[in-house]
Order: structure tokens, then sequence, then C-alpha cells
């Protein structure tokens, strides 16, 4: 298995300079070991990478009956000789694999389960292409909210043409219709290598399949097929990505293993940046000694410029002299990391038109698609948690020629996706260093190793339950090392983070005192007033903005006593942010503005409104930070059963509970066996029924919820204690 760590610190070490060879692509290796369940004899896929996406998906084909060997970078999967129909529910979310288990499951077993597709957050998965072909197909399947269900007692061939040209959509088809009977002709295929290498693999399996030059893809089922066995071409993802780490830190990288085919459009990209190529039949280099260009580039299907060369590309845009334009056309939500980039220094604006190339599907939507970037940019160290692999890179190109050292978290998107990237860098000359290390500005009294962390969950006058359930731990003398919040446990949890001591006093006295009363006091006539003025919300941010100024110590996250995050949802982008350094008021007001109540709150030219509409109860942030031993500080919502709705208002409030609840239940069903989490009890004192559970100004009940929740999480620690 891949050693996964979650924390490195990069120091700044001048121009990278080496060589670095690169072995098959994640995206190539996994889609040929499903492949190989095809096959009547073992398959062996060579120059295999050390990725954990590699490993998920062996622990997969295992799950179902397979068997998986590894010898250096060869990997060799056996038949079953019993396979198991349904991929497990652990395996949801962790990568886009499952779905393309279908086809060679329904031809195995007759049916098929397989877990929703996960992988990075970077827009919709058209999920819808996938379950049209199989039908095309002859396939009966049904999509639920765990997964997809497929039956089929026989496959035959069909015309299909696919919408947009997807390329995990056509290995659906290419994976099912091989062993189809009769002739499946696909139209408006994807062509990118790795799908013409998955077909060149089925062929040396005994497949009969024909590729078109327009986009088409002409399959002659066949009644069997054999193990084979393919050296995988090197990644054009890393190589190119290695490629910019030597441009943008003023060194130059040679690449050793991709063939040049497989870069064309991007060599010429970065040709016209003004770098210098070098290119023979062993090796690809690029310098520039004349500085860079900008440029103005869109993203599109193969042959043009591959969507997952862009995060590089951005972080390179931001070393060129003058202003660059980058336009995405293959995914709507493809610039999610761009706040970890400006976190970084990078001068990066985002824009929902289409800009830097003709109008693409995404026109007219409110799809943030385009950037303008600003070079060059003095970037500079920070603490940044990186989004997905692609963008976990580039942090790290940034934070090479940054002006201090920058602690980057989440490294496992990098490590899931790049070939021993750690030793990599250290080849090229980048010093980074694993796990704890001093970390930037006033957070050097933080501690080294952040183990215990206190999630703090959403849930507005219910947030008094936490404060009982501070009480109990601060007396069983649980102390965290991180704090992580979302809405109201936004509010709560700062305070923590300020005061580790204090903080169940000093909320005791707040939310039984008049702070947070007169924060939403204002009469009716005001608040209708209010709401006739705006069109939006009830209340102001002022008073509660006070509040929040008057407890904490300083304006900064930096003046906080503990490492503290709290979460936003960010209504441009649609997506979640989190928060963890610079201003801490307008941080924490963002994550409590709920909708309605409160107006969204702008921070760096974007509005937010509550964290808890993304992350409810955040126990996935503090396993990304580190956290191995997690207190669930939550409301009473996940105690409470949820009933079949009787109402109309009712069908809104159960589905809203549904999806705050699931991302919960499959975080924790999903833990790693090294990790503890403690759910807090609140005292049984449940949800109170229909609209009443959103009274925010009835504060009768707040000092009984408090002492409920104390007893019983006193009751519990106690008897943890004693286990």
């Amino acid at each position: 298995m891949v050693s996964v760590t979650e924390t490195w610190q990069v120091e700044p070490s001048g121009p990278l300079r080496g060589d670095i060879g690169v072995r098959g692509s994640k995206n190539a290796v996994t889609k040929h070991m499903v492949a190989a369940m095809l096959g009547d004899g073992p398959s062996t896929i060579r120059n295999a990478p050390e990725v954990g996406d590699v490993d998920i998906t062996a622990a997969m084909l295992e799950a179902i009956g397979y068997q998986v060997g590894r010898s250096g970078a060869d990997i060799t999967i056996e038949p079953a000789a019993t396979v198991e129909p349904r991929v497990p529910e652990a395996f949801t979310g962790l990568n886009r694999i499952p779905i393309l288990m279908l086809g060679p499951l329904l031809h195995r077993a007759g049916e098929a389960f397989v877990p929703l597709v996960g992988g990075d957050p970077i827009g919709r998965r058209p999920v819808d292409f996938h379950v049209n072909a199989l039908r095309a197909l002859g396939a009966e399947v049904e999509a639920g909210p765990a997964g997809i269900t497929a039956r089929a007692s026989r496959l035959y061939g069909a015309r299909i043409e696919l919408p947009y040209p997807s390329v995990g959509a056509t290995e659906t088809v290419l994976l099912t219709a091989v062993l189809a009977e009769g002739k499946t002709v696909l139209r408006n295929a994807a062509t990118e290598p790795e799908v013409v290498e998955l077909a060149l693999f089925l062929q040396r399996m005994g497949a009969h399949v024909e590729l078109s030059p327009d986009r088409r893809i002409v399959i002659e089922g066949v009644p069997r097929l054999r193990g084979a066995s393919r050296w995988l071409a090197g990644d054009r993802l890393e190589a190119f990505s290695y490629l910019v780490a030597g441009l943008i830190t003023r060194g130059e990288v040679r690449v050793h293993g991709c063939p040049q085919d497989r870069l064309v459009t991007a060599i010429t990209t970065l040709a016209r940046m003004g770098a210098q190529i070098d290119i023979t039949d062993e090796w690809i280099t690029a310098s520039s000694p004349g500085g860079l260009r900008p440029a103005a580039v869109h993203t599109d299907t193969h042959p043009g410029f591959m969507t997952d060369w862009q995060q590089p590309l951005m972080v390179l845009f931001t070393q060129a002299d003058g202003m660059s334009v980058l336009h995405e056309t293959v995914f709507e939500n493809r610039l999610v990391y761009v706040p970890a980039l400006k976190q970084l220094g990078c001068e990066i604006e985002t824009f929902a038109a289409c800009l830097g190339g003709p109008a693409c599907r995404f026109q007219d939507t409110n799809s943030v698609h385009s950037a303008v970037i600003r070079g060059v940019s003095k970037l500079r160290g920070a603490d940044v948690t990186l989004p997905d692999v692609r963008a976990g890179f580039s942090a790290v190109l940034a934070a090479a020629v940054a002006d201090r050292p920058s602690v980057l978290r989440g490294i496992h998107h990098i490590e899931r996706g790049y070939h021993r990237p750690f030793e990599a860098f250290g080849s090229l000359g980048l010093t980074v260093r694993r796990g704890a290390g001093p970390v930037l500005s006033r957070t050097d009294g933080y501690p080294a190793a952040m183990t215990t962390a206190f999630v703090l969950g959403g849930g507005g006058l219910l947030g008094a339950h936490e404060v009982g359930m501070l009480r109990a731990l601060a007396e069983a003398g649980v102390r965290p090392d991180l704090v992580v919040g979302t809405s109201v446990g936004a509010i709560n949890g700062v305070l923590v983070a300020a005061d580790p001591a204090g903080a169940a006093a000093r909320l005791g006295r707040m939310w039984q005192g008049e702070e947070l009363r007169l924060a939403f006091s204002e009469k009716l006539w005001g608040r209708a007033v209010r709401l006739a003025r705006s069109g939006t919300h009830l209340h102001s941010l002022e008073p509660l903005r006070r509040v929040l100024a008057g407890a904490l110590p300083g304006d900064s996250f930096a003046d906080l006593d503990l490492p503290f995050q709290c979460v936003a949802a960010g209504i441009e982008a649609a997506t979640a942010r989190w928060f963890s350094s610079g201003p801490v008021v307008p941080a924490v007001l963002a994550s409590c503005a709920v909708p309605g109540l409160l107006p969204p709150v702008e921070i760096d030219g974007a509005h937010y409104f509550d964290g808890g509409l993304v992350d409810s109860i955040p126990v996935g942030r503090a396993l990304a930070l580190g956290a191995d031993t997690i207190y669930v500080l939550q409301v009473g919502r996940i105690e409470s059963p949820l009933a079949v709705p009787a109402k109309p208002w009712e069908v809104g409030l159960v589905a809203f509970e549904i999806a705050r609840r699931h991302r919960f239940h499959e975080e924790m069903s999903a833990l790693p066996d090294d990790v503890r989490v403690h759910v807090l009890p609140t005292g049984g004192d449940r949800l109170p029924p229909g609209l009443s559970q959103f009274r925010y100004r009835d504060r009768a009940k707040v000092s009984l919820s408090i002492e409920r929740a104390y007893t019983a999480s006193a009751s519990y620690l106690a008897a943890l204690a004693r286990s």
C-alpha cells in the first residue's frame, strides 16, 4: 500500500533541475485492472505507478473475488472462481472506478451493484451517460441514493451516440460491448490516449475493436476474452507537471518515459509562452532562459489542451510577464482550487463567462469556468489545504517559488495521483519535509501534531448542547489540538480556539446571558422593514459581529490559541470554502450566515452562506488535517429519527435532513482503523417537531439543553475513561 502523509512543509530552494521518469497514469492502470475482470486467464499490467487509486481499485477487485498481486511496477489480476456482484458501499466516493465495473460484472454474474462515484470535486459526473449506454446494450439499470443496480441475462450490440465525448462513458461502452452479442457502434466517442490504450489492451485480450478517425468506435462482440499483458506508456499529466516545475523555478527538468505524441498540444502551448523545448526519443525538457510570455488557453477534449494540465499551467501563468486567460470547457467546476492558490499569492480572478476561446457548453450558465491570471505575481508562503490531485501539485509549484516556507495539508490528494511525488521533488532539489514542522507566522506556538480534534456541528439554538459538552470535556481534562466548526459550531468553536481553558464558562455566560439574545432581538416591525428593503434577510450581521469582536483576542486566525478552521458555502462557485487564515470574524460570520435570516457575507469578492449547507458535521475535515482522535459535538439531529413527511412543509425539512446526515454517515463508515471518533450525546433532547425546530429566538430551553448535554457527555466520558 502507498504510505499517505497528510502534511508537507515546502521550503523554496531555487531552480529545480534533474531527471524524472514517469510511469503509466492512474487513469490508465485502473481501467486496465477493470478490463482484466473480463479475461479467462491472468492479466499483467506493467509500468504501473504506485498511487493511492491503484490500491483502492485493487481492494475493490479483491472484495468481489479477484486476486491482485504486485511485484515492483507489475500488477497481476487472477480471475475470480466466484464473482461477488456487489461492490461494497465502503468504496463509495473514493474514486470513479466502480461505475466501470458494471459491464464486466453483468457479464460475469448477470447482475451488479456499484456505489456512487467519487474522485476530485471538479463538477457533475455524467453518470447518466453510463446508465443510458448500458440500457442501450440491454441492461436493466436503476440509480438509487446508495449506488447503481443493474441486471442482464444477456447483452446485445447497439448503436450509441454520446451527447458529449465523455472518457468514462466511452470506457463503459468498450468494457461492456466487447462480450456483448453482435456489433456496437459508438459515435462521438472520447479519443484520449488512455482510451486508445484501453482499447488496445482489450484487443490483446481477443476483443474485436475498430477505431475510426471520426470519433467512431466499432466493437464486434466475441464469446470470450483471454488474459493479456501490456506495458503502459508514461503519464502525460505527470510529464507536463514536472516540465512546468522546471519552468516555474527557472530550472530545467528532463522527463523520461512519456512519448512526444501525448504532449503535442502541451508542448506547443509552452513554446508559445517562450519556453525552449528539447525533444529526443528518450526524453523531453523545457527551459525559459528569456522568461515567459502570457497566453490564452482553453481546455478541450483530446487532441485539445487537456483539462488536467490547466492547474499547473495556472501557476505558471502567475510567473509570465502579463495577463493570461484560461477557459475551462470540460468540467464546469474545475476552478475550485483557485482559493488555495490565492492564499499563496496567485493573482487570479474567475468568471462565469467564456473567455480566452470560443463559446462553450457552459455559456449562459452560472458555472465559473474562466480565469484571468496576472503575472509576474510575488507568491508568498502560506498554510494551505489542498482540494484535489492536480491542484495539490500546483500548490507545491507555487510554494516552490514563494517568499517563505509553506505548509500544505491534504497531501494524500497528490499521493493518490502521482507516483512517489515526495521523492521526485526531493530529487529535483526542492526542500520538502513530511509531517509536523514549523508553521507560519503566529502559529509557531501551535502543537506540532494536531492529533485530537473537536468538531462542532451546526443547528442554530440547538448549539447550546455544545456548551454542555465542552464543559464535560474540560472537566474530563480533554484538550484539543485542533478545532473545526460549521454554522453555530463556528461561533462556539472559535471561542474554544481562542481560550481552550475558559471557553466552556465563557460560552455558558454568552448563551444564558444577553449577548447572543441581543444579536437577534430586533422587533417584528424592524425585521419586516429589513426584509422589505433587502428582499432576502431579516437581521443585520452587525450585532453578531460586535459579539465576536468583543469575545476574541484579535482580528486574525493567527491570534487564536489553537488551530481553527470553519467552512462556508460559496454562492457563486457552489462549493465549500474552508477558512484557516486571515481575518477571523468575517470567516465565522460567513460560516453562520443562515439564508433568509442573515445576508450573505462577502470575502475576497465572493459571497458565502451558512457552512451547514455543505458540511454540517465536518468529521472528514478533521481527519484530513491529521486528527486521529475526534470528539464530535453535535446538536441532536443525528440522534433524532426521521419520519415520513405528513405535511407539505415537512417534505423539504426531511429532504434537507437526509442530505445533511448522509455525508456524516458516509464519512463515519469510511474511517481508517486507527482513527477514533467519539460522538458526544445530547442527553435525549430530541429535535422539536416540524417548523418549531427553527424557532431561533425561543431561548426557553437553552439552560436545560446545556445541562442535559453536560450530564450525558460527562457520563459518556467517564465510561470511556474506565474502558
